[in-house]
């Protein structure tokens, strides 16, 4: 009998069979929808002392649930001091990510922290998002199907080229954006080592995605653009001009949770 690798694609959780490595975001890059958004509509320097870019890269490259929480709280803490939004991911979208994220992931920890946050902010919106997120997350998650692919019929490369659509599913989902499943949908004839069964069942699995997308987008694109290059840059280790503090420094979370 055949053995086969099962690549779960749910929200970048990859768990293979057979005791096989799993293909994690850091290691491939996001398929990100569209043209990457300029920095300076990304970078916000103001807010680095409370959270920098290269923490939020890594929090969205990993699909932490955990260090998206500390983004949206830290986000959230720079909005009560400076008074404004932050430019390129503001708290009320971190917010949603992160709760998102928390709920796919079955995180009660995550969610609690999130609600608190969501009541300090004073948001009734922010709130119910988040109220009726933790009602669905003893339930089933969102998930795109499995995708069973024969340990005989793929390479190394391949299964490099699958984890890359599939974190670009994952981040879709995520966001709640339809228009981002139909550029990865685009994206998926670059990658010319997969085979026309490969490539069918990648379609057919964007597809089913579909279903699990709301018709109105969760995160905006301009918004994922900018979330998907602040994640190249720190899978890249670009954070040269980044000259804050850490953000796991206690100066810099006072307050924040």
């Amino acid at each position: 009998m055949k053995k086969s690798w099962t690549i779960l694609l749910a929200l970048g959780l990859s768990c293979i069979l057979w005791g096989v490595v799993p293909v994690r975001a850091a290691d491939t890059p996001a398929v990100g929808p569209g043209q990457p958004t300029p920095a300076a509509e990304i970078n916000d320097p103001a807010f680095d002392r409370f959270c920098s870019p290269h923490l939020i890269g890594a929090a969205w490259d990993r699909m932490d649930a955990a260090l998206m929480t500390d983004v949206a709280l830290l986000i959230q803490h720079g909005e009560s001091v400076l008074g404004r939004p932050r430019r390129g991911l503001a708290a009320n979208d971190a917010f949603k990510i992160a709760v998102r994220l928390a709920q796919q992931r079955h995180d009660q920890n995550a969610l609690q922290r999130l609600k608190k946050g969501a009541q300090r902010s004073g948001s009734q919106q922010l709130v119910q998002f988040v109220a009726s997120t933790e009602q669905l997350a003893g339930g089933s998650r969102v998930a795109v199907p499995d995708l069973m692919v024969p340990i005989d019929d793929i390479t190394p490369e391949q299964y490099a080229e699958l984890g890359m659509i599939r974190d670009g599913i994952s981040r879709a989902i995520v966001c709640g954006n339809r228009d981002a499943l139909k550029r990865c949908e685009a994206e998926i004839p670059k990658y010319e080592g997969l085979s026309q069964d490969q490539l069918r069942t990648l379609r057919q699995l964007i597809d089913r995605a579909q279903n699990e997308v709301p018709a109105e987008p969760v995160i905006d694109t301009a918004t994922t653009n900018a979330l998907d290059l602040l994640a190249a840059r720190s899978r890249d280790g670009d954070d040269e001009d980044d000259d804050s503090q850490p953000a796991d420094e206690p100066g810099n979370v006072a307050g924040a949770y």
